[in-house]
């Protein structure tokens, strides 16, 4: 058994100190620095660094009384939050580059609930709070993870949102409950749910989320320990969470509200690490993110609200790509300018951009960034060039005439196939070969109708091919 270093204190079983912690980020989170390195036709590499200090005023009440000096503790930290997707290329260190342990989703769900009951239990209405929302239903809103039903919902073909919502969801339920409801029955239901979502919404000031287990509880249910066995029983839960959110709502009870918003649509990324009181310390996470990806641009969010200020920086793997400058979009979520007040700087070169804040209150904690990508003069030079010699070859495949007419259709074809496949196949990344999509559906097409014309004059002629 390894012996145990007397300057370190364990909290990592003292739920209590994860609370502190997750109640005030902004106290030891001092600096977001991210990185958004784009290469990839389907994700971007995004580095983050989290640059912390834990005070050692906020620890003390949480040590051992009769302990020598304590410089060191392993604690669970609340990194940061990200979407209910799938982790892909994930990797995470922690101070001076120590192995950093990311909790279950599981464990994580069960602290998150813990923190949502212990705002309900300090809560000015935590009688009507205490009756809709149980330990259990919490933790079923925290562990749930959208990707079935929005697999169900895809799945619909009606145009109606409210009619693929409610099919969707009566087939989740089935699925989830075995209930057999109808979609007329989840209808109602659905409205309900609606009315809580956008309380919760509006809290976070963000868009409605159909696939928020919080805006929309239904989704919860089947993960509980002890589900709902009817639709009565189902209807009484649903009734009783939306009753205790509109009272919160109504007493403004923001704690409670926010909690259960984010956690609806969010999970908290929750290491163990080993980390020093009192000095600053570094934990590092990358991740591949989904490149979201529309008309040449990719729209990522930013978690401007991450820290106390926060530095995010956007680069290109592939030289032959370059940023549009002028062209980028840094907006809230609801598609609203950042005003000066949110976002202190940015420079933007075709290489690089960077986005500084540091200013107090700031009005928004996630923004959208919508980044235009375009390929260098030389580059679109180069493809159009091709394309030309590719029409005036199919011109002169036409038009040559006389003796030798293999020869001459060679001298036509041969290069200008070669340097057409050169240019297809010489991308170096799968971003730039999706930038080109169209101009190079284009030039195999041409080239193509190339040796189509080539064929058919030999045939014409009765060249044996």
């Amino acid at each position: 058994m390894a012996p145990v270093d007397p300057c370190t204190a364990d909290l990592t079983e003292n739920a209590a100190f994860f609370r502190v912690l997750l109640s005030d980020t902004l106290a030891w989170r001092e600096r977001l620095v991210e990185r958004f390195v784009f290469g990839s036709g389907n994700h971007v590499r995004v580095t983050s660094s989290y640059q912390c200090e834990i005070p050692p005023d906020l620890a003390k009440e949480f040590l051992p009384s009769k302990a020598g000096k304590i410089d060191r503790i392993k604690a669970l930290v609340p990194v940061t939050s990200r979407p209910k997707e799938p982790l892909l290329g994930f990797s995470l260190r922690g101070p001076d580059g120590s192995p950093g342990h990311l909790l279950r989703r599981a464990d994580i769900a069960a602290l998150q609930s813990g923190y949502i009951m212990e705002a309900i239990s300090t809560s000015s209405v935590d009688d009507a709070l205490a009756t809709g929302i149980s330990e259990e239903l919490a933790e079923a809103v925290c562990a749930f993870t959208p990707g079935l039903y929005d697999r169900i919902l895809q799945d619909q073909q009606h145009p109606c949102e409210r009619h693929r919502r409610a099919t969707a969801t009566a087939e989740y339920l089935r699925y989830g409950l075995d209930l057999d409801m109808s979609s007329e029955e989840v209808v109602p239901l659905l409205a309900q749910c609606d009315g809580a979502g956008s309380v919760l919404s509006g809290v976070l000031d963000e868009p409605p989320d159909y696939s928020s287990s919080s805006e929309c509880v239904l989704l919860a249910l089947p993960l509980m320990e002890n589900p709902p066995e009817t639709v009565e029983a189902l209807s009484e839960a649903v009734e009783g969470y939306v009753s205790a959110v509109c009272a919160a709502e109504r007493r403004q009870d923001l704690t409670v509200l926010q909690a259960l918003a984010d956690y609806g649509r969010r999970w908290e990324l929750v290491a163990e690490v080993e980390l020093p009181l009192g000095e600053p310390w570094t934990i590092k996470t990358a991740e591949d993110r989904p490149l979201r990806w529309s008309r040449d641009s990719s729209n990522q969010i930013l978690a401007i609200g991450d820290a106390q200020s926060a530095h995010f920086e956007i680069a290109v793997a592939d030289p032959s790509i370059a940023l549009r400058e002028g062209h980028h979009q840094l907006t809230t979520l609801h598609g609203e300018v950042l005003s000066f007040g949110d976002i202190e700087d940015i420079r933007e070169t075709s290489e690089s951009m960077s986005i500084y804040t540091s200013q107090e209150g700031r009005g928004v904690y996630y923004s959208a960034l919508k980044v235009s990508f375009g390929r260098p003069g030389y580059v679109r030079v180069a493809i159009w060039m091709i394309l030309g010699l590719i029409s005036l070859a199919i011109l002169l495949a036409v038009m040559v005439n006389g003796s030798s007419l293999e020869e001459k259709l060679a001298v036509i074809t041969v290069p200008t196939t070669f340097a057409a496949t050169l240019l297809l196949v010489r991308e170096g990344t799968t971003l730039a070969a999706r930038l080109d999509r169209t101009l190079r559906g284009v030039l195999a097409v041409g080239t193509l109708a190339l040796w189509v014309v080539a064929a058919v004059r030999l045939l014409a002629e009765g060249t044996v091919i």
